[in-house]
């Protein structure tokens, strides 16, 4: 069940946020979209899934930290357990097109990869759980 359980946060969060969208970008001061520019070396979508995201899904709600050192941790909350299942390990990227991008996060001896993109307010989908992955800090 554990094993589920985290293979579940690992997709999920691949990530998040990890690891889908309409195109690439920020939501500028006037609601239109803002290009994300490469910044010293590092591609947008990796600029972008900085910070902590959230995705809630049918089997429960994962949230994960996406830190610039490349590590990743979080939290999944099964609706079917009482404790959440803590996580911890990395995550890469990589660019499938101008509002794309593939999402991989390795959590122990667990590997998951999801297909993001971004959508015009900044959140991103999911395209493999079908589900908006918010934004939370």
């Amino acid at each position: 069940m554990l094993k589920t359980a985290l293979r579940t946060a690992v997709l999920g969060l691949a990530l998040i946020s990890g690891a889908a969208s309409a195109t690439q970008g920020l939501p500028g001061p006037l609601g239109g979209i803002v290009a994300l520019a490469q910044e010293g070396g590092a591609s947008a979508p990796q600029q972008l899934v900085l910070g902590t995201w959230a995705l809630q899904t049918a089997a429960g709600v994962i949230v994960a930290t996406y830190r610039p050192d490349a590590s990743v941790n979080g939290l999944v909350h099964l609706r079917n357990q009482p404790r959440p299942i803590p996580f911890h390990g990395s995550w890469a990227v990589r660019p499938l097109g101008p509002n794309r991008f593939e999402l991989t996060v390795n959590a122990g001896q667990l590997s998951g990869r999801d297909t993001l993109s971004v959508m015009p307010d900044g959140n991103l989908f999911n395209e493999q759980a079908r589900a908006v992955v918010y934004r939370v800090r």
